[in-house]
């Protein structure tokens, strides 16, 4: 007997039912960002389609896309020794004097090999000013080490009235070479009241702006103010190439864990960049958990795209990866001694002695190796160290040479220091304050192979 409509139709229905409803799929095209394996720097691009099906997602690997990694060179063999001394006014006119006082700051240029210094205090006595005490570096003056320390005075220390401007005292200020213009910048974070006998060409007016110096005419430029944008009296900020901006010390203004400002040359604009936690840094008096950049000075690094800084609270050589902006975490590259206790009391908050900040802090590219001074009488916090210590950027191993005997004890504070990749030494000036020997003489360390 035939089936009828409404039995067929009741068949069909119990039958779709046994087939399964075709699965739900949709894919998704990610991609991301990574650093490089250890030993370079750069990063790779990935991709991968991750297939969800009925609500389960796979999980395929990624594939590289692209990578800008570069190898990171091996440092080069040998131990950190001292040379030999110089005097400072080297090639000078009888009567100049070039006693360094403690916020001078260095500059090397990797055109011409030299180091420049401009500002900070001391005791100056220069031709233009009849050989007269200036306790502030207003001129710079350039150093060539290929020549024994041979000195230049590059600027008039009032200025050149054809510029139209010239940069009033700057002490405990940013002085840096930019090298994509071939210019210096001085940029103010403290400056002493105008006195107008100081100025006798009045172009000296404009304080708390930023000015450059161009390398190869020597003029003077007047750039944008730097008031209320960032932090006062500082140990020096340093300069990025890859992004043509200035990095300068911050306290923790703003974010827990610290921040950097910055200068940008091509825009001349201000920014402020806040930091992530640094991992396994510890909490600190005043400051808990913040990587306070503020007292240290910091440089950077172009063959790792990163800003080195030494935290001297806790004792770090601290590296901040500038590929991780806007808000990069920052990492421990090595462990050294303390410098600092806390400064303003005769102990800090957890009765220990108040060490100092007056010390150098450089880096060389090309042996990738960051240095800084120590003094004796931080024998404290610093665990009697006095030298300098040289940290490996890759390894974070440590290498340490003591001061010379002559010309003077090695409590003395040697707040300037630089290295010169041309030459391949690091340069220490000294610090008024301490002994005027020391303000007067340069240190040169050089890497000795082993004998």
């Amino acid at each position: 007997m035939p089936l009828t409509k409404a039995e067929k139709d009741n068949l069909l229905a119990q039958v779709n039912a046994l087939v399964p409803d075709a699965p739900t799929v949709t894919t998704d095209e990610q991609t991301q960002e990574i650093p490089c394996d250890a030993g370079y720097t750069g990063t790779k691009l990935q991709k991968r389609t991750v297939t969800t099906t009925d609500g389960v997602a796979d999980d395929p690997s990624w594939t590289d896309v692209s990578n800008t990694c570069v190898l990171i060179p091996p440092p080069l063999e040998g131990k950190l020794k001292f040379i030999k001394s110089y005097p400072t006014n080297v090639g000078a006119p009888a009567g100049t004097q070039c006693w360094f006082g403690k916020h001078t700051q260095w500059a090397y240029c990797s055109v011409d090999g030299k180091l420049y210094a401009f500002g900070g205090d001391g005791d100056w006595r220069l031709q233009d000013l009849a050989f007269k005490q200036n306790q502030s570096l207003t001129a710079c003056v350039s150093y060539n080490f290929a020549a024994d320390g041979l000195m230049e005075q590059i600027t008039p220390s009032r200025g050149d009235p054809a510029d139209g401007t010239a940069p009033y005292k700057h002490d405990g200020c940013t002085w840096g070479y930019n090298s994509q213009e071939d210019k210096f910048y001085g940029i103010p974070g403290y400056q002493p009241d105008y006195k107008a006998e100081n100025d006798p060409h009045q172009i000296m007016r404009a304080l708390y702006v930023v000015h450059s110096l161009e390398r190869q005419t020597g003029k003077w430029v007047l750039g944008p103010s730097s008031r209320g944008v960032w932090y006062k009296e500082h140990w020096g900020g340093c300069y990025d190439s890859t992004r043509n901006r200035f990095w300068l010390q911050c306290p923790s203004t703003s974010g827990a864990y610290g921040n950097l400002r910055w200068f940008d040359c091509t825009a001349t604009t201000w920014g402020l960049n806040n930091l992530k936690q640094t991992p396994g840094l510890a909490s600190y008096p005043g400051i808990a958990f913040a990587l306070s950049t503020a007292p240290w000075c910091q440089r950077y690094n172009p063959t790792t795209d990163e800003i080195i800084v030494f935290d001297g609270y806790r004792g770090h050589v601290i590296a901040i990866p500038l590929s991780g902006l806007p808000s990069p975490v920052p990492r421990i590259v090595a462990d050294v001694p303390r410098l600092l206790a806390q400064p303003g009391t005769p102990t800090n908050t957890v009765g220990e002695p108040v060490g100092t900040i007056e010390n150098g802090f450089c880096l060389s590219i090309k042996r990738q190796k960051a240095f800084i001074s120590y003094n004796k009488q931080n024998k404290y916090v610093a665990g009697g160290i006095g030298g300098v210590v040289a940290v490996d950027l890759v390894t974070g191993a440590i290498d340490h040479a003591d001061y010379p005997t002559p010309p003077g004890p090695d409590e003395g504070q040697w707040t300037q220091a630089e290295y010169d990749d041309t030459n391949d030494c690091l340069i220490l000036a000294g610090n008024i304050n301490t002994d005027h020997q020391f303000g007067k003489t340069f240190l040169r360390y050089e890497f000795k192979e082993p004998v």
